[in-house]
């Protein structure tokens, strides 16, 4: 039995004649007679009576009929939700974000994908770095905007956009007569960092101990501009993102880029390894790596 033999078996009922039905469809009188027969075989018994006045369904027949209304009738409200999603999307999605990374990539995105998806509900909370990663991990989030590196064993990861680290120093320290620095420079200096729940934080420490030493942190920050604030102040060093440095302004500080090229801040698109995604969360993947990739 499928939904065509039933669509054949209701125009039927309609018109009271094969004949007539069969001009409605398009499909010979034989065809038709033949996918009455395979119901009727698959059924055990006898859908119609022929009589003078044409064919009057069994009792058999009677609900048979009930019940491919009721199927025929879903079978096309499913098509109709279907074209509806297609031609609209719905739902929400929960986004979390690094704290920095909106102001990074701009809103134009998010007004763009907005304006085409009025009725698609973004949810975006902001996090440190792990944090972002812990609430994809545990389905809190169906994605996120991270810092690398990420562990794609454990997502799947999209690199959306590219910035230069810089060291932030004060004026009055030797270190800003330079042009460049290189870790070395820095070992004997006193460093203001974001904590530990922010890449950047691991970064850098590690960046210190390939070049030989431990950094010294004298102080951790929650926020960016704490660190611009303290440096200012000649309380320490830091590393500064290169977009922030232009909306940040401190005339005591100096940002100085520094030699090691592999000194980023990548911005990643990240979603659970293996996990089913919404259709509208799927879409608005597309529209970001459209959006910034293409």
């Amino acid at each position: 039995m499928n939904i065509k033999d039933l669509t054949y078996f209701l125009h039927i009922c309609k018109d009271q004649s094969i004949r007539k039905a069969s001009k409605t469809l398009f499909i010979t009188p034989q065809g038709l007679s033949k996918s009455i027969k395979n119901l009727e075989d698959e059924l055990q018994f006898q859908l119609f009576y022929r009589t003078n006045h044409g064919i009057v369904l069994t009792e058999f027949g009677e609900i048979l009929k009930r019940y491919a209304e009721f199927i025929l009738h879903h079978v096309q409200c499913m098509h109709n939700e279907i074209a509806s999603l297609k031609n609209e999307i719905r739902g929400e999605i929960s986004i979390a974000c690094a704290y920095g990374v909106t102001s990074a990539l701009s809103p134009e995105y998010l007004l763009e994908y907005k304006k085409a998806n009025p009725n698609v509900i973004l949810n975006i909370a902001e996090y440190p770095d792990l944090l972002v990663e812990k609430a994809v991990l545990e389905d809190k989030s169906a994605l996120g905007f991270t810092i690398g590196p990420v562990d794609t064993a454990k997502f799947d990861a999209v690199l959306i956009q590219k910035h230069k680290l810089n060291l932030l120093v004060n004026a009055k320290s030797s270190l800003s007569r330079k042009n460049e620095i290189s870790f070395e420079d820095l070992k004997n200096e006193k460093f203001i960092l974001v904590n530990k729940d922010f890449r950047t934080y691991h970064n850098i420490v590690n960046k210190c101990r390939a070049a030989g030493f431990i950094p010294d942190i004298c102080l951790e920050v929650s926020e960016i501009i704490m660190a611009h604030k303290f440096c200012s102040l000649n309380y320490g060093i830091s590393v500064t993102v290169d977009y922030v440095i232009q909306d940040l302004q401190f005339n005591e500080v100096i940002a100085l880029p520094f030699e090691d090229e592999t000194c980023n801040w990548e911005i990643y698109m990240i979603t659970k390894k293996n996990t089913h995604l919404t259709t509208t969360a799927k879409l608005f993947i597309n529209h970001i790596k459209i959006w910034f990739l293409d």
